[in-house]
């Protein structure tokens, strides 16, 4: 090659350099093609060639050239975040393991960008690996912020909070400003109850980032959480007044106005939800549970299919084929779904399909085997704990009330549809022995780990004076109860607690049929209690679940329950200064048909 020819290649290498870092990718792409034999001697060539063709749409092509630069020893982070980024995007996994190898013989100044890149790729591909990555970066330079960011977010999702806690303020101490580091440590906050530090950070962050409506919208859940469904609604219209396409915040503020009953403003919301994301599943969902809270059943059955799609839904099985109704010569597994609450309700169902198949099996949790075997319908009992039997076909649980298109008008409510599957003894048979007059269980809370808790649990120091009002015996039902609450009632000398007694559900249903009333929030109990056909007075919370419907005082699913509303949301002594006229309305010697 001449002088001159030497002069023209630097001439045309500086033109496409300087094209390439203006952006000008499409006009440098044929100059940097003609200069390809010369990467060899300037390796940088391969990454700036490779970014051309990737910014031209040439994929395949840019990620060979990034290869070639990888193993020339380029020392470029930007080359490392690129080839990361295409390799994640063909999900390319076991190559990005060899890239990380490669990374450590990579030039010491580019490892920790290298490492970094990586982690970062294997995050937004939602990979474990991210983590593993992003501490092999901490190892080289601790103070890293997106490494910190990865580790302390994989640690909160793995319940480790302590070191979490660590990287995420790793991350404010290297940048105090650095968004997505103080909105996770606010969410890892208030996920373990330390919910005023997590509100000051939300507070700060939507203060700063107006543009940003995650921090109001986690502001406006826990209001919600809290029972405070005004305060959260007025978050929600802030959000979507910032970000009024924020799919997100169109979907909470629907949301608070559905746990405030306001039917007709909550569905004009979700139609806006519909418009920016017409398929989104936790909508249909949230519409199907709105029609069943309205007794719409027809209109309801078909959207409530959505509960498997949404990101918190059960599970659906995929080893066969799902059943539709039809009669068939075969075997049916019909599994269980979300809480024990809705398994004792539903497996009424059971009864019904039984007839259309040769044989039954019922796939349930081992807690609650036992007592399910008695419904009528079921060949067999099968758990978790154990291998699936052979089956032909299978169906959800509470698919069954689409299938035999349940109305208002034809639920099939007759009970008892479950019995207790062994008789009462030992100590719980000498406990319910104590005392004159009627026995009535007694249970004010459910799971205290349950958020949902906070707003159906019915405080004792409201009930505890209601026994000594009417001289009834309260036998406690509350499995880990709180000591301030057995201790309150025990004050009234008519209180017995039952929990250290009840092992299973099987105790608990035999406990239930010999009380004379059973009185309970919104926990299994009254499920059971309703399955077993005992009289039961069902304390509930203002924004009940759709179950319950609204406003009426019973329940179409459970013909000897009765129902005490809040009047307004966390209106405990209204409800229970309702209760109290109840109980002084009831006969001095116990019987069941009065008690409803």
């Amino acid at each position: 090659m001449t002088d001159g020819e030497d002069q023209q290649a630097l001439f045309e290498r500086a033109r496409a350099l300087a094209l390439s870092e203006a952006g000008e990718h499409g006009a440098a792409l044929p100059l940097l093609a003609a200069l390809a034999e010369h990467a060899a001697a300037l390796p940088v060539l391969y990454y700036f060639h490779g970014r051309a063709l990737q910014e031209t749409g040439q994929a395949a092509a840019a990620e060979t050239l990034y290869h070639q630069a990888v193993e020339a020893d380029v020392a470029l982070a930007d080359l490392w975040t690129r080839l990361a980024r295409l390799l994640a995007e063909r999900e390319a996994f076991d190559e990005m393991l060899a890239l990380m190898q490669r990374s450590e013989s990579a030039p010491e100044e580019i490892q920790a960008d290298a490492l970094t890149a990586l982690a970062s790729a294997f995050e937004t591909a939602e990979r474990p690996e991210a983590a593993v990555a992003a501490e092999r970066a901490l190892a080289l330079e601790p103070g890293r912020p997106v490494p910190n960011l990865i580790v302390g977010v994989h640690a909160a999702n793995a319940d480790d909070t302590i070191t979490a806690e660590r990287h995420l303020r790793a991350v404010l101490a290297a940048d105090p400003a650095h968004a997505d580091g103080r909105f996770a440590l606010a969410v890892m906050l208030a996920d373990n109850g330390r919910r005023q530090e997590a509100a000051a950070l939300f507070r700060a962050l939507a203060e700063d980032l107006p543009e940003d409506v995650r921090a109001l919208c986690r502001l406006g859940s826990l209001c919600l959480e809290d029972g405070d469904l005004e305060g959260g609604e007025a978050l929600f219209r802030q959000a979507v007044a910032r970000q009024p396409d924020d799919v997100v915040a169109a979907f909470r503020l629907a949301d608070a106005l559905e746990r405030q009953g306001r039917d007709a403003d909550c569905l004009a919301a979700y139609k806006r939800v519909f418009e920016l994301d017409p398929e989104r599943p936790e909508a249909h969902f949230n519409v199907a549970l709105i029609r069943l809270r309205r007794g719409e059943y027809e209109q309801a059955w078909a959207g409530y299919e959505y509960r498997f799609d949404c990101p918190d839904g059960p599970s659906r099985l995929t080893s066969a084929s799902p059943w539709d109704g039809r009669a068939f010569n075969g075997h049916l597994l019909v599994h269980t779904e979300q809480g024990f609450g809705d398994a004792l309700q539903f497996v009424r169902y059971v009864a019904l399909a039984r007839p259309r198949v040769e044989r039954l099996t019922l796939l349930c949790p081992v807690s609650l085997a036992a007592v399910l075997a008695t419904c009528p319908g079921v060949d067999a009992v099968t758990t978790p704990a154990e291998e699936l039997p052979d089956f032909d076909l299978h169906v959800p649980l509470l698919s069954l009330p689409r299938i035999f298109a349940t109305t208002l008008g034809n639920i099939p409510d007759r009970v008892p549809y479950l019995w207790p599957p062994q008789p009462l003894g030992g100590a719980l048979a000498a406990a319910l022995e104590t005392g004159d007059g009627i026995k009535v269980g007694l249970c004010w809370s459910g799971n205290a780990n349950n958020p949902v808790n906070r707003l159906r649990a019915c405080p004792t120091e409201l009930l505890a004076p209601l026994a000594g009002h009417h001289g009834l015996n309260f036998f406690g039902l509350v499995l880990a109860a709180a000591p301030s609450d057995l201790e309150r009632l025990t004050e009234t000398g008519l209180f017995i607690d039952l929990a250290p007694h009840l092992e299973s559900f099987a105790d608990t249903a035999a406990v239930l049929a010999a009380l004379d009333l059973v009185i309970s929030t919104d926990t299994s109990v009254p499920h059971l209690a309703g399955a077993l056909g005992c009289p039961t007075w069902l304390l509930l919370h203002h924004t009940a679940d759709w179950r319950w419907q609204e406003q009426r005082p019973d329940s179409p699913w459970y013909p000897t329950m009765r129902i005490f509303r809040q009047p307004a949301a966390g209106d405990w002594p209204a409800l229970t200064a309702e209760l109290d006229s109840a109980l002084a309305a009831l006969p001095k010697v116990a019987s069941p048909r009065q008690m409803r």
